[in-house]
């Protein structure tokens, strides 16, 4: 594997205002003026990895692509864990479509699952009945 010196970035010098790991990815390795295949093979994993890390195919990397690829692109430790928390961020879920008919007669249970699942006191909601009672139906309050 080719190591060469290369300057240490600080935090300062990468900015923290990321929206994603990707971009933070593509514009750290910018600003070091490497290519993908300099810094895949700087960090010891595939140029196909970093193109789909910096696309953001795969948003969430494991910690030790995370700290090789911060070592790769000469990191100090504060700008290392700044990387580190991008690649942590959660992924806001899109939304789902309204559905194309309202569910009629089901407010309140809707507004109880909502509830359920907005508070964070559970990350996953099974709800069980026969057809056509409105399961598959986007909970609306």
């Amino acid at each position: 594997m080719l190591r060469t010196t290369h300057p240490a970035h600080t935090l300062a010098s990468v900015g923290v205002a990321w929206e994603s790991f990707a971009a933070a990815l593509r514009q750290l390795r910018a600003r070091s003026g490497l290519t993908q295949e300099q810094l895949a093979e700087r960090a010891g994993i595939s140029t196909n990895a970093i193109s789909a890390l910096e696309r953001g195919e795969r948003r969430h990397p494991y910690p030790h692509t995370v700290r090789v690829l911060a070592s790769a692109l000469g990191l100090d430790a504060e700008a290392s864990s700044a990387l580190e928390a991008a690649a942590m961020q959660r992924v806001r879920r899109a939304e789902l479509p309204a559905p194309p008919t309202p569910l009629i007669g089901r407010d309140e249970e809707a507004a109880e699952s909502v509830d359920l699942l907005g508070s964070g006191a559970s990350r996953m909601l099974t709800l069980t009945g026969p057809a056509g009672v409105g399961k598959t139906r986007r909970p609306l309050p």
